[in-house]
């Protein structure tokens, strides 16, 4: 189970002993939060913006995958030609 919060400027959450998490700013629905902890602990982020580009990324490559050397060629080939085209 999950735990969910309304917090507001300034307010510190604490997790575990030596980790504190501080609202720093709130702007055009963003969040900025800072978190201060032991150089031991590792602090990851996850964005839905990245997971929907990693996502998209998975599926060009999984059609690509699909293509015969010579259809990945031709469209490698086509994309060059308008590259030239336009630059």
């Amino acid at each position: 189970m999950g735990l969910i919060l309304t917090v507001g400027r300034g307010d510190k959450i604490t997790i575990g002993d030596d980790i504190t998490a501080t609202i720093h700013r709130i702007y055009g629905g963003k969040l900025q939060i800072r978190f201060d902890a032991p150089r031991s602990v590792q602090i990851n982020s996850q964005t839905a913006e990245k997971d929907r580009i990693a996502a998209e990324d998975s599926l060009i490559l999984e059609k690509a995958n699909r293509l015969s050397p010579e259809q990945q060629r031709n469209i490698a080939l086509n994309k060059l030609n308008r590259g030239n085209k336009n630059g």
